[in-house]
């Protein structure tokens, strides 16, 4: 009678099971670990719970969302019975191999915008200008020591890019002094602009070239202006997306009639719509005299509304909405993601 081979390898469960998630990593994530010199990634989060709040995984300049998918797959974590063994050396003895977890949810990774201008602007307490006092200027309003947070700080607690975060930061001019964060107002903004002009003329300094900022900062010094402020205005308006802090300034006209016309529409409006005629007077008024000719409402298109035929006024529902969408499904397009383990390894097996 023919004998029977009995081998195999045995199949058993720990009864104590380790808890996992598998990570599904994402081409750009893969490269990254890869490259020769990888950066830290980091793990963020909303500081406070709420219905839209979400872990990020983030690299120095992309932000990418966690996402938990159930599979209809388990998916076990395995090792050896005996300790020391490897699982070929295991399998050839026919001893036991031990399950020690199991999962049927996995995380994968979605590109995304966040909204950082608008998450950024929630965590900033308001400058509004220099305060007149004793005949003298109050450089900085005074903040309740709980309200204080450095930049630092406040990188560390929004779910996005280091390089999304200093984007925003420098759109919105935001700036810290001695460790504390700030967001100017739009008043400020048109102030320190009309300023900044008036001391460029004195100076004779023309700022759609090259200049040193230490030519302007004495005067605008003198008025109470914190020199961080001062410092984020010329940064705002330089030609480069990512200056580096240097003498040689530079204003950008592209970058500096479409801002000063939001600035001056959001500031001069603030307590009801003007006259669009009266409005691009005063813009064309407020940027150097050979930049006059740039002023037009297409430079500030999505920014504004004209209640009548005549009238203009800043609009902050269209700007806030814009701000605040972000792009929360930004994962590119193509052929469905499939959930199931063994057709994601079968064109890796046919190779």
């Amino acid at each position: 009678m023919a004998s029977q081979d009995n081998s195999g390898l045995a199949f058993t469960f720990a009864q104590k099971q380790q808890g996992f998630r598998l990570l599904e990593l994402p081409p750009a994530i893969l490269d990254i670990i890869n490259s020769e010199n990888p950066p830290i990634l980091s793990l963020k989060s909303t500081a406070t719970a709420s219905a839209n709040s979400h872990a990020v995984l983030c690299t120095p300049d992309r932000t990418f969302q966690l996402r938990q998918v159930h599979s209809s797959n388990s998916i076990f974590l395995i090792e050896p019975s005996a300790p020391g063994i490897s699982l070929e050396d295991n399998a050839a003895s026919g001893s036991t191999i031990q399950v020690t977890g199991s999962s049927k949810e996995t995380l994968e990774l979605i590109p995304t915008s966040p909204p950082t201008r608008f998450l950024l602007r929630s965590q900033l307490n308001v400058y509004h200008g220099p305060q007149e006092a004793d005949d003298d200027f109050e450089t900085m309003p005074s903040v309740s020591k709980t309200a204080q947070r450095s930049r630092m700080d406040i990188f560390a607690n929004i779910p996005a890019s280091a390089n999304e975060i200093a984007q925003a930061w420098r759109e919105l001019c935001a700036f810290e002094s001695s460790d504390q964060s700030w967001l100017p107002s739009t008043s400020a903004l048109s102030r320190i602009w009309r300023d900044l002009t008036e001391c460029a003329a004195l100076k004779g300094v023309q700022l759609g070239s090259n200049f040193h900022a230490t030519d302007l900062w004495p005067l605008l010094e003198d008025c109470g202006y914190p020199h961080g402020f001062y410092e984020a205005i010329l940064s705002r308006l330089d030609p480069n997306d990512h200056p580096s802090p240097h003498e040689n300034r530079v204003i950008d006209r592209k970058k500096c009639v479409p801002w000063v016309g939001a600035v001056l529409l959001e500031s001069c409006t603030e307590n009801g719509d003007t006259t669009t005629k009266d409005f691009l007077k005063t813009w064309a008024d407020q940027v150097p005299e050979e930049w006059r000719g740039d002023v037009s409402l297409d430079l500030i298109k999505g920014k504004y509304s004209q209640p009548t035929t005549s009238t203009i006024a800043f609009d902050h529902a269209a700007v806030k909405e814009e701000e605040s969408k972000g792009s929360a499904n930004a994962q590119a397009k193509g052929a469905p993601r499939s959930r199931k383990w063994h057709e994601k390894f079968r064109p890796a097996s046919k190779k």
